[in-house]
């Protein structure tokens, strides 16, 4: 069996990049999740632009998950990311011209460009606080004047709420099994044997810097159950409230325009996990 190395900077590779879209593909779920997101993205960018067909960048798009949907829908739209495997999966979608591999913080587009850049999926809970500021200074930089930044994250009330967990580098939640897929043949051409994957986290919280960090495994096993190869990972994933928010927004010019609960709640409430924000000067 093929053990692959930790990683920890947030850009998926290895097997978390190549089961990536078939844990996805497999959730019902998701998907409601990903058709609310699109919807809630282009929907904001036509208001604000005043265009049906709106310049968006999504950054951090990984294979196309929501950049594929949102051209389709009729957006304007450009991807970029840092990962190889997950950008060249976008590129086999949408064609070189449409997706890009590049950071987030110094892209290859000129000012002004944009109707809205757009960081959907959590992205940017799982980069360090320089790089969320680095984000938006860019980010700023490439909106048009009525242009919109558009991203979510979540609160982890439930592991605030649980007193079990805490920040000790031994104080692990236990491990938990949360996706197992069955795996057509020759979905994995380094595995030509495949047959199943699982994925699985266990977690512990540091509620002083409001982090939760997840340990991921990822294995992939044969027909008879064998573990052929797994990777673990590790994500840190960084919480805050609306009024750091508005803080950290404010040296740019930026305000929250709305700020939306579970891609239906306007304004958000307290019950809310997920929140989205439309950030505009």
């Amino acid at each position: 069996m093929t053990t692959l190395p930790y990683h920890s900077d947030g850009i998926y590779r290895g097997l978390e990049a190549a089961l990536y879209d078939l844990f996805w593909e497999n959730a019902d779920d998701d998907s409601e999740m990903t058709a609310a997101t699109v919807d809630f993205l282009i929907e904001a960018a036509r208001i604000a632009s005043g265009n049906d067909s709106p310049r968006i960048l999504e950054a951090g798009c990984g294979s196309g998950r929501i950049l594929v949907p949102l051209l389709e829908k009729g957006a304007d739209a450009v991807g970029i990311d840092e990962s190889a495997p997950m950008i060249q999966k976008a590129i086999a979608s949408v064609g070189a011209e449409r997706a890009i591999k590049s950071s987030i913080t110094t892209t290859p587009f000129d000012a002004r460009s944009f109707d809205a850049v757009v960081a959907p999926g959590f992205t940017l809970m799982l980069v360090p606080d320089r790089v969320f500021d680095a984000f938006i200074v860019e980010a700023s930089r490439l909106l048009a004047p009525s242009g919109i930044i558009i991203f979510d994250w979540f609160i982890p009330w439930d592991e605030i709420a649980d007193d079990s967990l805490t920040a000790d580098e031994d104080d692990w939640s236990p491990w938990q099994e949360s996706k197992a897929i069955e795996l057509p043949n020759g979905t994995l051409f380094e595995l030509p044997t495949a047959h199943s994957a699982t994925y699985e986290q266990r977690s512990r919280i540091d509620r002083l810097r409001q982090i939760v960090i997840r340990n991921q495994r990822f294995t992939v096993k044969d027909k008879s159950g064998k573990p052929l190869a797994t990777e673990e990972s590790i994500q840190n994933q960084r919480w805050f409230f609306p009024a750091e928010l508005t803080a950290r927004l404010a040296p740019h010019g930026l305000v929250i325009r709305d700020l939306v609960g579970d891609y239906e709640d306007n304004p958000a409430g307290d019950w809310n996990t997920v929140l989205t924000a439309v950030i505009g000067r």
